[in-house]
């Protein structure tokens, strides 16, 4: 499963690993943004940033995308006791 997040007007994704699948889902994604104008930085993600960018109002989306054809919202995450309910 491949997991994304729009900071602002970027799309941030982790890199293909073992963990991270190079499948044809996350393909399809990144080149509908591209499509789209949409920036993506493709690198390792800190769990740090992605707090700050929910309590500053910059995480404007989440979403997790799979091998088989499946793409998930998300509207809220926990870190240290400490949750981060998205707009939707």
């Amino acid at each position: 499963m491949n997991v994304f997040f729009r900071v602002k007007d970027t799309l941030l994704t982790a890199p293909v690993s073992d963990r991270i699948l190079d499948g044809v889902t996350r393909k399809s994604i990144i080149q509908f943004a591209e499509d789209k104008g949409i920036k993506i930085d493709v690198r390792p993600i800190r769990v740090s940033e992605i707090v700050e960018a929910a309590r500053n109002g910059e995480l404007l989306e989440m979403f997790g995308a799979g091998t088989a054809a499946v793409v998930s919202v998300i509207n809220a995450f926990s870190n240290k006791g400490e949750n981060f309910e998205l707009r939707t």
